[in-house]
Parts: structure tokens; C-alpha cells; sequence
């Protein structure tokens, strides 16, 4: 029997959520439009479709729930929502709200209960107490009790449990009703509208007390002045239900509030379901003021199924097929007169007044004064201007016009001029003698002064020039522009003419004004600055620009406005004087266009002033849709910096999403494609949140991304970055702190350290084998040369031996037969034994170099052996102490490398005995592992200055031939030698050309 009442006041719920109650008859008169900005939403959008009820979380997304499930919204996507910790139910959601400690309580179709703070769920059915119904409303108690209104009842959670628990009978309560809606006021008073009736529970009461009998749908509401209503379908409208004793405001009439749904906004306005679209309910002086929105006005569709007002005091409007928004325009149009010029001329009066097209208004809000004669195309005025003295001047195709009041006086215009049917006026200015400019299309520019015309005001200069805007500035100079980019200058009598030489390229110059020491100039391409040199162009930030400028007008602050086809424009006087001082700076442009309720862009006519600033401060600017009112001291803004969020990381096209709690993110290895999506929840005017972002690492500077929602970064290399996103409003406050991540990307194998090391180890034992290689190759080819050098002697040595020797031995001979023949004692056998003497002589010579060409001949046994044996024997002859030490196993030396170490030790030894005066004399030989080294040292005299500097002495060769021997086996040699501390001669050589 539950199940059947559950399904059956669910289904009448939603029907009566989706239409008006009872069908009404037509109302007998419209009810005039909302007068807010609004924007829609649909399908093409990204809307889910039939939401049923929208809510605000804490930390700033529009939820919505419908049909498909919970989606939210930041004013640029809709997403569906999944929560970071448990999950939410399957299916669609049938209500929600926020309890007071800012949770979010959502029902759904399927008869379940889920809870959600901070995206973490906590899911509740059967299993914990809660019967399968449907679930209407959530209240939550000071003491934290929550109370559910459900299609059985209501059912309550005690703090800390775990279990829900029907509080029917506890609370005074039939046991079988249908709780439709359940609210507690600000006095701590219950209210409960079910089929059962209207219940209340006074603060601090244990049960219900039935007010009134009620069996119709309906929901409750509390308004900010403390009175609580509910809604009554079935053509009675809303019932007060109570009110404040201290509340002095008159009961409003709510007999048009036919509806269920329906919600009272912050300023006390009642917003519900229409006839065709959503009703706004207004109170104002005790009236009910009653304005509707429709789908031929632009509503996303007939009916309303939510309505919510976000902290930033927008409407949300939940239809069938979409979402809307509403909010306060910061322009308003201009209530006037039919127009009968396309984009008006304005002019502004010195006391709020204002001459607009053929009105004059006393007061934007006053009954206009007609001073034109009105109809037709003939008395169209193009140009208003009201000269220093104060007269007001007016430009119609029926001529030139003074203005007075009500009436005008025509100026007869020159002669020619005048004969023609239509006359068309550009502009015109009054110079400091009185003189008026007027620029007529297609004869150029007049003077008028005391009543005669002056063709190009007697400057032949301007021949020819099409003139279409004009200006003074306070220092008497005339400024006039032209259709072909060209600026005329007018000063002491004398002309200039500046164009593309000095940096103009705008073509026709549609406004001109002073600036500075110059003029500002605009036109198409954009807006301009002369500096009294050359032209300079203005850039905005933040993809604002420049086009279509119309109208300039500086404000007494410095500040500069434009009408152009981007709208209403306003620049700062700070960013006007950046841009003054750095060239390439882009001025920050506040935009007040379609999103501000703007209509229609900057007309291409050329009626001018298109913009104007009355004498109460507020400005007026004309497009093709109408004239707009703007106060710049009061238009609404926005204060709230908006909260900022990092949303998910795409690496290589692959998601992953960021929990609000993650601050670290590790990236796949070597990533070719890196996206993070970001937003900021600024509800207003989302298409103007301003976004800058960074990432440390490799950023060195914010960059600027617009509205731009996502960076885009490649090939990021293996490092931890930071990555920073901060946004502003629509008003440009800015949340300075945003969001940040920290991005992980590891290194590939072939990044990381160890393998780099691997690397660096490997080049450096290829490059020690190629060492080790080329020293094996190096030490090759000495011992080869060596061989050769060795061979080549005992060549030689075998010739002299077998040749030269035995020559000299068989002379020696032939001469002892000749002077065995001789008789003796003769002079002629003395002359032979000489010449037998001297060739004794040659022989033992050419023995002497045989010995020492056979090298082998120098070193029989071991080096040491050898140098200990030759060192002994030298030391003797001197009366010198020798002693030989050795050092390390003794090994064996190759035999041509031992030879010329013995000669450089022995010729070493010789010279320390010979010349260092020393009374001992020491030889050493070490056997390293690395290298072989010979060392001769003594305690004398040391070597003479002349031999440290030439490295020899005079006419001796001994000490040069030491370093040929040493270069010879790739030895180095090196002598130490001090003053009265004696030398050290030492012979370094490698063990691998040492040893055998």
C-alpha cells in the first residue's frame, strides 16, 4: 500500500511541477517584460534535459538534477558530477537542497537519500532505516537532527547515528500522509505542508499542531522580512501563513502567484511559474507589479521546473528544454520618443537636459519638447553642437538650424548649397573668434561668420578634403578629420596636414577629440593617439579591441570612452597614461555591450555625437536599436573575486581528473601533450572571466589566457612543475591565490640517472680501451723502431768489422812483412813503425765504436747489476762514496730500453762524481706498477746558472746526450738542481714501454 501512495503522489507532484495547477483563462492584459538581462541555455549548449531542481554548492558550482542524473555547472560547461569518495545513486533526481552546515541532500527517482560535503557521498536506503518512498525535503536542525518529509512521512537521523527512524507518532503525526514540503523559520518554528494538512511546531514544542486542512500540492517559503507563505494552486493564489508582529509593510496582493513552484529572491521579489514562461512579482509602494518572460521573449521554454537565486544574486530558471539567467542590466535603454533619425545625434544641456534627434528632454524622464517639424527624410538631423556661448546648433537635410527651445532658425547655408533638395551636414565646430566650421558632403568646408559664408574658411588647404568630424581644443586649435586618412590641424592661421608619414592609418576618421597635446582619433581599424609627433595605436588586454569607433569622450577624470560596433567602451585614466608612456601596452577595456542589455551596435550613419555625457554625470550613447543610459558612478559590480579550480589534466589525449583535495599529479613518462583544465566559478558573466596562468619550470611570466579554459603544454622533460591559475570577474577582481597542482613527470629509462651514468661509465671505459689501444699501437711502433734502430747498428757493426777493421789489420800487416824486409834501425822502419802506431790507433777507435754500436755490449747483466758494477768503479777513481738502492720485485726491462738507461744512469753517476763536489753519490731504481723510474742524486754544489738556463755546458755534450737517449724510448727526463743542496737527475718511463 506504501508503494502505491509513493508512485501515486509522485506522479501528481510531477505533473503539477510541469504545468500550472488548473488551466486560467487568458489574462485580459500582458504583463509588461522582467526588465533584467537574460541568457539562455539549451541542448545545443550542453543542458541536461528536464531539470527539476537547481542548488549552489559551497565552494560555487550550479548543481542541477534531472532526469539524467547530477550535473554541474560553471557558467561555461556542464559536466555530470561524480563524486571523489562514494558514489551516488543510478538514475534521476527527483529534488535537493542545502542544510545548514552546507551539505547538499539530494533525492532521486529510485526511492534513495544521498548526502554530499566536500565531493565525498554518503548513500542512504533501506539497509539504514529509510523506507523506499519518495524524499521531498531535508532539514536540519540547530542540534544537528535532520528531518526528512517523505511520501510516508517523516523520518528523522539523531546526530552520530547511523540509522534513520520513522517520527510520526513522536512528533504528533498521522501515521500515513504524504509530507510535501517541510521548512523551519528563522524562530526555530516547523511548518509542514502535507495531504494531511498544514502543520506547525513551535520552537521548543515536541509535536504538530494541525493549522488548517489542506489536500493540494504546494511548497513553503520565507521571505527576508520574516513572513512565511505557501503556495495555493487552484486560482487562490499565495497564503500568508505568518507574519512578524514589528512588520510594518503592507501585505502584498498575491493573488496572481498561482503556482507551486515558486521562490521569494533576496530583495523580496517573488519569482514562479507564468501563464507562457517565468512571472516576476514586484512590491513597490504597496502595488503588486507583475512582469513575465516568455519563450517569444527568448525563455528556454514554456514552463518553469526550478528556480534558484545564486550568491552572486543572479535568477536561475530551470524549463524543460534549458536554463536561464537573470540579472540586474547595467545599461538601461532610454525611454523616448519614437526616433526618427537611425543612430541619433545626443547632446548634452548644462542641467540634465538633453537635445536627442528633434527632443528636447528637460530630463532623461520628462515629456520630450518636439523642435523639429518632424515626418519624412527631408528633416532628418545628422549633427547637433552646442557652441561655447552656449546656442545650440542642429544639422537636417532642410538645412542648418539654430535652436531655441522649442523653435529653430534656419541659417541660409552658401549660395550654391542652398539650391539643392537634401543637404547633408558632417560636423561642425566653433573656432575662438566665433567663426562656425560646417562641413558640407560634396562641397567641403565653409565659414560662417557675422552671417557670410567663407569657402574652406579661407584656407586653401582643405580644397577637396571630405571633412567628417571636427573638434577644439583649449588651446584655440582646430582639429578636423577626413574620409582618407588624413588630420588637418589648424593653428594661428596655419595649417598642417599629418596623414601616413606621421603613423595615421584609420581611412575615414568617423571621431576626433582632444587629448592631452594632441587628439584622439577613431574610425574602423581602431582608435588612435597623437602625441604632438606621430600617431600612436591603442591596444586592448585581454582579447579586447578597437573597431568601429564612433564616439569619443574623455572623462573628467582622465578616463576615456568609445562608442564603437564592441559597444560601450571605457578605459581607465591610470591605463591611458601606462599606454602614454609605454607604446606597446595593452589598456585594460571595460565592455558594456549585448551581456549588459545592450541592443544593437555603433549605426554606420554619420549622425554625430553618438555618445555624450550629461551634466548629472551619466552618459548616453545612440545605436541602431536605440539610445542607452549608462551612470558611471552607480552601475552594479561585482565584488566577489571568483573561486578558481583546476579540473582535470589530459596527458597525450588521456583524462585524468583532479579531486579538490589532490595537489600532486604524476604524469605519464616523456608526455608529447600536456592540457589542464581550469575554471573559476563567476556565475554573472562567465564569457568575461579573465584567466592567467603559469607553470614554474618553464614559464618565466604569467601568461594571459582570456577566457580560456585550458593551457596546453608540450613535451615537458623529466622534473616536478608547479602549475598556478589565478581569474578575475567580469569587473576584473581578481582571486589572487587560484588554484595550483604539482606536475610529476618521471624520467624514461634513457632519462633517468642511473642510465646516463651507465652511459657516461661506458663512453669512459671505451674511451680507456682506445687508450689503452692506441697506447699499445704507440708502444708497437717504438719497439719496432727501436728493433730497426738496434738492427741497423749491428749492421753497421758487422761492417766495420768485417770491412773497415779487417782492412786496417791487413795494412797493419802488409806494412810489418815491408818492414821486416828493411834493413834495421833505419829511418825509414822508424817512419813505418809511426804509421803501424797510428794505425794501432785507428783500430782500437773503430773498436771502440763497434762496442758501442753492439748496444748489448753497454748492459751484459741487469740494470742494476750493471750501473752498481760501472758506478763502483768510477766512484773509485774519484774517492767517492757510491751506493745503488733498489725499490718494489725487481723485473726484467726490455733490452734495448736497459740499455739506454744504463748509459743516462752512467753518464749521470760520471758527471755527479765529476762535477758536484759531493762526498757521496746514490742511485735508485724503482719497480712501480705503473712506471719504472731511475733517480741519480748527490749532496754537492748543484749545476752552475749557466747550465740550469742553456741545459748544457759549454763544448760537453753529456747532459743533451741523456735527453736524446730518454726522448728516444719515451722517457721523461728531468733534472732537480738547487744551490748548495746538490741535483737529482730523474727518469721516468711507463711500465708498458719498460718492462718485458
Amino acid at each position: 500500500m506504501k508503494k502505491i501512495l509513493a508512485v501515486v503522489i509522485t506522479a501528481w507532484l510531477a505533473s503539477s511541477v510541469a504545468q500550472p495547477a488548473i488551466a486560467k483563462p487568458a489574462p485580459k492584459h500582458v504583463p509588461a517584460s522582467i526588465e533584467l538581462q537574460h541568457t539562455a541555455w539549451t541542448a545545443r549548449d550542453g543542458v541536461p534535459p528536464n531539470i527539476r531542481d537547481i542548488e549552489q554548492t559551497a565552494d560555487g558550482w550550479l548543481l542541477l538534477g534531472g532526469d539524467e542524473g547530477l550535473y554541474r555547472f560553471d557558467g561555461a560547461k556542464f559536466e555530470l558530477y561524480q563524486p571523489r569518495s562514494g558514489s551516488l545513486f543510478s538514475g534521476g533526481v527527483l529534488a535537493m537542497g542545502r542544510l545548514s552546515d552546507g551539505r547538499l541532500w539530494i533525492s532521486s527517482d529510485g526511492a534513495s537519500l544521498a548526502l554530499l560535503q566536500d565531493g565525498v557521498a554518503t548513500t542512504y536506503g533501506d539497509a539504514d532505516g529509510l523506507p523506499r518512498a519518495s524524499f521531498y525535503k531535508v532539514v536540519q536542525e540547530a542540534n544537528g537532527r535532520l528531518w526528512v518529509a517523505s511520501s510516508i512521512g517523516i523520518h528523522q537521523l539523531e546526530p552520530g547515528a547511523k540509522r534513520w527512524h520513522d517520527a510520526n507518532a513522536a512528533v504528533g503525526l498521522p501515521s500515513k500522509f504524504a509530507a510535501l514540503d517541510l521548512m523551519q523559520d528563522r524562530r526555530g518554528t516547523f511548518w509542514l505542508l502535507s495531504t494531511a494538512g498544514l502543520f506547525s511546531r513551535p520552537a521548543g514544542a515536541k509535536v504538530f499542531s494541525k493549522v488548517m486542512d489542506r489536500q493540494v500540492a504546494g511548497r513553503l517559503e520565507e521571505t527576508p522580512d520574516g513572513r512565511v507563505w505557501a503556495s495555493e494552486p487552484g486560482g487562490r493564489g499565495m497564503q500568508l501563513l505568518y507574519a512578524p508582529p514589528d512588520s510594518k509593510a503592507a501585505v502584498p496582493d498575491m493573488s496572481m502567484a498561482d503556482s507551486i513552484k515558486f521562490m521569494f529572491d533576496r530583495a523580496g521579489n517573488l519569482w514562479l511559474s507564468g501563464d507562457e514562461g517565468v512571472r516576476q512579482l514586484t512590491f513597490e509602494g504597496g502595488k503588486t507589479i507583475v512582469r513575465e518572460f516568455s519563450m517569444q521573449q527568448g525563455l528556454s521554454g514554456a514552463s518553469v521546473w526550478a528556480l534558484q537565486q545564486d550568491r552572486e544574486g543572479n535568477i536561475w530558471v530551470a524549463t524543460p528544454e534549458g536554463l536561464d539567467q537573470f540579472r540586474p542590466r547595467r545599461v538601461q535603454e532610454a525611454q523616448l520618443a519614437p526616433m526618427m533619425t537611425f543612430g541619433a545625434p545626443l547632446l548634452a544641456g548644462s542641467h540634465g537636459d538633453a537635445w536627442i534627434d528633434q527632443y528636447y528632454y528637460p530630463a532623461l524622464d520628462a515629456t520630450p519638447v518636439q523642435y523639429g517639424p518632424g515626418g519624412g527624410d527631408a528633416t532628418l538631423v545628422k549633427v547637433l553642437y552646442r557652441d561655447p556661448r552656449g546656442q545650440v546648433w542642429s544639422g537636417a537635410r532642410d538645412g542648418l538650424w539654430q535652436v531655441n527651445g522649442s523653435q529653430r532658425v534656419g541659417i541660409p547655408p552658401p549660395e550654391d548649397i542652398g539650391k539643392r533638395r537634401f543637404i547633408v551636414i558632417l560636423d561642425m565646430v566653433m573656432d575662438g573668434d566665433g567663426g562656425l566650421w560646417v562641413s558640407f558632403a560634396g562641397r567641403g568646408v565653409f565659414r560662417l561668420k557675422d552671417g557670410a559664408w567663407t569657402a574652406l574658411g579661407g584656407m586653401p588647404e582643405l580644397d577637396k578634403a571630405v571633412v567628417l568630424s571636427m573638434t577644439a581644443d583649449t588651446a584655440g586649435r582646430l582639429w578636423f578629420g577626413t574620409m582618407d586618412n588624413t588630420v588637418f590641424k589648424l593653428e594661428g592661421g596655419k595649417v598642417t596636414k599629418l596623414g601616413a608619414q606621421e603613423g595615421l592609418k584609420l581611412g575615414a576618421i568617423d571621431a576626433i577629440t582632444p587629448y592631452r597635446n594632441g587628439v584622439l582619433v577613431g574610425g574602423q581599424p581602431g582608435l588612435m593617439w597623437f602625441d604632438g609627433q606621430l600617431f600612436r595605436s591603442l591596444k586592448g588586454a585581454s582579447e579586447a579591441r578597437f573597431s568601429g569607433v564612433k564616439g569619443v569622450l574623455l572623462a573628467p577624470d582622465g578616463g576615456v570612452w568609445l562608442n564603437s560596433s564592441q559597444g560601450l567602451q571605457a578605459i581607465d585614466a591610470r591605463e591611458m597614461a601606462q599606454a602614454m608612456q609605454q607604446p606597446d601596452y595593452a589598456v585594460r577595456v571595460v565592455q558594456f555591450n549585448f551581456n549588459d542589455g545592450v541592443r544593437g551596435i555603433s549605426s554606420s550613419e554619420s549622425s554625430t555625437p553618438r555618445l555624450t555625457r550629461l551634466s548629472t554625470g551619466e552618459l548616453l550613447f545612440a545605436t541602431t536599436s536605440g539610445v542607452y543610459r549608462l551612470d558611471p558612478q552607480r552601475y552594479r559590480t561585482n565584488p566577489s573575486p571568483p573561486p578558481v579550480y583546476i579540473t582535470g589534466i589530459w596527458s597525450d589525449n588521456a583524462a585524468q581528473p583532479l579531486l579538490p583535495t589532490q595537489t600532486e599529479v604524476q604524469l605519464p613518462p616523456s608526455p608529447e601533450s600536456v592540457r589542464i583544465d581550469y575554471t573559476a566559478l563567476s556565475l554573472t558573466l562567465p564569457q568575461r572571466v579573465q584567466f592567467r596562468y603559469m607553470l614554474e619550470g618553464v614559464d618565466t611570466h604569467w601568461r594571459e589566457a582570456g577566457n580560456r579554459r585550458s593551457a596546453f603544454y608540450t613535451t615537458l622533460a623529466p622534473g616536478s612543475y608547479r602549475f598556478r591559475v589565478v581569474a578575475a570577474n567580469e569587473d576584473s577582481v581578481w582571486n589572487t591565490d587560484g588554484a595550483s597542482v604539482t606536475l610529476v613527470v618521471p624520467p624514461t629509462l634513457v632519462q633517468t640517472v642511473w642510465f646516463k651514468l651507465l652511459c657516461a661509465a661506458v663512453a669512459a671505459a671505451a674511451l680507456y680501451l682506445l687508450h689503452r689501444w692506441r697506447l699499445a699501437r704507440t708502444t708497437a711502433r717504438l719497439l719496432e723502431r727501436m728493433r730497426t734502430r738496434l738492427d741497423e747498428r749491428e749492421r753497421i757493426a758487422r761492417t766495420l768489422h768485417d770491412t773497415f777493421l779487417q782492412s786496417v789489420q791487413g795494412l797493419s800487416l802488409r806494412f810489418h812483412s815491408i818492414k821486416s824486409a828493411l834493413p834495421g834501425n833505419t829511418v825509414a822502419q822508424q817512419k813505418i813503425d809511426d804509421a803501424l802506431d797510428a794505425a794501432d790507433a785507428v783500430a782500437k777507435e773503430g773498436r771502440d765504436q763497434l762496442m758501442a754500436l753492439r748496444a748489448q755490449h753497454l748492459c751484459r747483466d741487469d740494470l742494476a747489476t750493471a750501473l752498481a758494477a760501472s758506478g763502483c768503479a768510477a766512484a773509485e777513481l774519484h774517492s767517492v762514496s757510491f751506493a745503488l738502492h733498489e725499490q718494489g720485485q725487481r723485473r726484467a726491462l726490455v733490452p734495448e730500453v736497459q740499455d739506454e738507461l744504463f748509459a743516462i744512469g752512467r753518464e749521470a753517476i760520471v758527471n755527479a762524481l765529476r762535477h758536484s763536489g759531493s762526498a757521496t753519490v746514490t742511485a735508485q731504481l724503482s719497480y712501480g706498477a705503473a712506471a719504472f723510474t731511475l733517480e741519480v742524486s748527490d749532496q754537492g754544489k748543484g749545476l752552475d746558472d749557466e747550465v740550469r738556463k742553456t741545459g748544457q755546458r759549454e763544448r760537453h755534450w753529456g747532459l743533451a746526450g741523456m735527453r736524446e737517449r730518454a726522448a728516444r724510448i719515451g722517457a721523461k727526463l728531468a733534472i732537480h738542481s738547487t744551490p748548495g743542496a746538490g741535483t737529482r737527475v730523474v727518469v721516468t718511463l711507463r711500465a708498458a714501454l719498460a718492462y718485458r
